[in-house]
């Protein structure tokens, strides 16, 4: 059971990001819901600079 908070708590750190990968693919093929590549790149690149971007959101792709 995917959404079960002591299966959760449980987890290992491994375990979790696992879970958490399948569910955005899920989100993405189901829904079309995700956030470019280039737009994390972008984002990851700006920390540390004065004009460090906020996090991208999610939304439809397509």
């Amino acid at each position: 059971m995917p959404d079960d908070p002591i299966r959760k708590r449980l987890e290992t750190p491994e375990e979790e990001d696992a879970r958490l990968t399948e569910e955005a693919w899920r989100e993405y093929s189901e829904e079309g819901i995700g956030i470019p590549g280039e737009e994390v790149h972008a984002w990851i690149e700006s920390w540390g600079t004065d004009n460090e971007l906020p996090p991208p959101k999610a939304r439809k792709l397509r």
